[in-house]
């Protein structure tokens, strides 16, 4: 076809359509986009606003974020938790964020269970090994690596994460000796909380279950934020 065909008036014409066509469909993804957002953030408000306000306790809990919270998540979240691993990758980008990172404060419980610990999961060796890392002031670290690890989640990578955290070989049954009275804390707050699943978050004391888009996160703080004014 020669360029004279190519910008005939018919074609100039049924190009012109699917241009049009094109912005529009773009358009109206784009809305849909919105909507869905907007559908889910009010889904995790009207969750918040049923919860019940829940008693929590920040004891023996590494934290991030704000000296003087306006806004305090406690996530119980698993190792072994895609989602878990989501929700902490939205946390810290939000958190990069001046006006976020001035009002909320974001604590980390491992989560952990007594069928895990009595069978020997390696969820629970994780956990404990998390412990011993809170302890010596590398929790972050630790979890910082093992998220962005591109390896599956298992307890050799846990191991080779606090290895070269620590300096030093790892003694799981010393790990375990030394950290098991934390987990003993853990089950007791789930168990009371009635934390079956992960991630859960208590946002000042109320409850919510799974994880969240980066953009529907910050509409539920800025629902947060007009609450608190």
């Amino acid at each position: 076809m020669s360029f004279k065909g190519i910008f005939s008036k018919n074609n100039f014409i049924t190009m012109t359509i699917a241009v049009i066509a094109a912005v529009v469909l773009s358009g109206g993804s784009f809305f849909a986009l919105k909507m869905t957002t907007k559908k889910k953030a009010n889904r995790l408000i009207t969750e918040y606003k049923k919860s019940s306000k829940y008693q929590t306790s920040t004891l023996f809990t590494p934290y991030k974020g704000s000296d003087n919270p306006k806004i305090e998540i406690i996530s119980y979240g698993s190792f072994f938790c895609g989602h878990c691993i989501h929700f902490s990758k939205v946390v810290d980008q939000v958190l990069k964020m001046p006006k976020y990172a001035k009002v909320l404060r974001y604590y980390a419980k491992s989560f952990v269970s007594k069928r895990a610990c009595s069978g020997g999961y390696p969820t629970c060796t994780i956990s404990l090994l998390s412990f011993e890392m809170m302890k010596n002031g590398l929790y972050w670290e630790f979890e910082k690596r093992w998220k962005f690890s591109h390896s599956n989640p298992s307890l050799e990578k846990g191991i080779k994460i606090a290895k070269e955290l620590l300096n030093k070989e790892i003694n799981l049954d010393e790990i375990k000796k030394n950290n098991f009275k934390y987990a003993k804390i853990i089950m007791s707050e789930v168990e009371a909380l009635g934390v079956n699943a992960t991630p859960t978050w208590f946002v000042n004391g109320r409850k919510i279950v799974g994880s969240v888009s980066m953009k529907v996160f910050i509409e539920f703080l800025e629902f947060l934020l007009k609450e608190k004014k």
